[in-house]
């Protein structure tokens, strides 16, 4: 009896060693083949999307499923290969490991020559650390081929200490270069986009101004020809809304122009830029009514891009102007220059309609107007603005309606004074 429960105690803990070595190796093999399947889908992938960056077409999704099932084919193949064999196997080390690292060197290697080939000099740093990042990433894996291939002929090589943190760091370096590269291709796209809108502006605008010159001419015209009151009154109207619509265009134009152009930084004397902007506006309606006040001198010199402060300037001058109550007692603008460190503020004033407060923060908005009532294109405030952010300046509106209207522009000379 006690021989008989020896041979059953022997023959269940054989059977528990034998299911335990069951599956032990089971777990193994499928931890292998998940590693093999998954660097050859990994090249796959590096393969397939090479071929759509450099000749921007798809593969059919047939082709997909074939090389997924020769992958798994390949993976299944090298993971049972040598399996019987009880010893440590060669074979079955340069399979696992060196065939995979030969096939995997090859293929980055070729996806950065074929990348470095297609990328010209007048690419970004991302198009360039990404063809690098595979080309030093398909040598790393020649390394570990090397060290693999020497191992199985008979030498002896370690494992190299940088094993798995090379290929980590080279990975995020991949990573890394390819969101650059992709930034840096949406930017060209962008630009690319913008040039094509700033020429379509450019030339829509000069193409309609033309045919509104024409219809301009006509109207004179045929309001010299004209006897009728109505007539007179109809044709009034139509010719007060082709110059708005000339008007808009023209600004339009200015707009593009004043963010498109290069800044020229240079000493601007302020009494000059004032004397230029006051002649311009000296035959507006209403301007002989209004009394301007500017007291000129000499220290008033700092440092901007005379063109884009022209524009701004004048803008400003000319709404107070348009805007101006002329039937109430002392109409005026005033206009102060003051300096203060680095900065300089300038102060344009007036006594005329005022905004209303609700309406104060959309003024700077492009389109935008205050009033109903206005002739205005809506785009005089908004390209103030964006010219004042373009030499590092800024603008503060206080206004009530009724009361008049102050534009504080603080501009920093400290970018600009070496």
């Amino acid at each position: 009896m006690v021989v008989v429960m020896a041979c059953i105690f022997t023959c269940d803990a054989g059977t528990r060693v034998y299911i335990d070595r069951f599956w032990e190796n089971r777990r193994r093999l499928s931890i292998n083949f998940s590693v093999q399947a998954y660097s050859y889908f990994h090249i796959l992938f590096l393969l397939i999307g090479t071929r759509q960056v450099l000749k921007g077409d798809k593969i059919p999704s047939q082709n997909y499923w074939i090389l997924s099932l020769l992958i798994i084919g390949v993976s299944l193949a090298v993971t049972f290969s040598f399996y019987n064999d009880p010893a440590p196997s060669l074979g079955r080390y340069f399979l696992r490991l060196g065939f995979k690292n030969l096939i995997t060197s090859i293929s980055f290697i070729a996806a950065g020559v074929m990348l470095f080939r297609k990328v010209v000099l007048g690419h970004g740093i991302g198009h360039r650390m990404l063809f690098g990042s595979l080309i030093l990433f398909g040598l790393v894996q020649a390394y570990y081929f090397m060290v693999v291939l020497v191992n199985v002929t008979g030498g002896k090589f370690p494992i190299p200490v940088f094993f798995g943190i090379a290929d980590l760091l080279m990975m995020s370096c991949i990573g890394l270069s390819m969101i650059i590269s992709l930034l840096e291709d949406e930017r060209n796209k962008l630009k690319k986009a913008n040039r094509e809108l700033d020429n379509f502006l450019y030339r829509s605008s000069h193409d309609l101004r033309s045919p509104i010159a024409s219809v301009l001419g006509l109207t004179s015209v045929a309001m010299i020809e004209m006897q009728e009151p109505k007539s007179l009154e109809v044709m009034a109207m139509i010719e007060g809304r082709v110059k708005k619509l000339d008007l808009i265009i023209a600004d339009i134009l200015d707009l593009s122009r004043s963010t498109k152009a290069q800044l020229k930084i240079e000493k601007i004397d302020f009494n000059v830029l004032m004397e230029d902007i006051l002649s311009d506006i000296r035959f507006n309606k209403n301007s002989d009514a209004i009394l301007f006040l500017y007291d000129p001198n000499l220290i008033n010199i700092f440092f901007a891009d005379y063109s884009q402060m022209k524009i701004v300037m004048s803008n400003l001058v000319h709404n107070a102007v348009k805007y101006h109550r002329t039937d109430q007692p002392n109409p005026f603008i005033s206009v102060d220059f003051k300096k203060k460190g680095e900065q300089v503020i300038i102060s344009i004033s007036d006594n005329g309609q005022g905004i209303e407060v609700k309406h104060q923060p959309k003024v700077f908005e492009m389109f935008y107007s205050a009033s109903t009532n206005s002739d205005g294109t809506g785009l005089g405030l908004y390209m103030v603005k964006e010219v004042l952010n373009k030499i590092n300046g800024s603008i503060h509106l206080k206004s009530e309606r009724g009361e008049g209207s102050t534009f504080t522009i603080t501009l920093d000379q400290s970018r600009f004074i070496d």
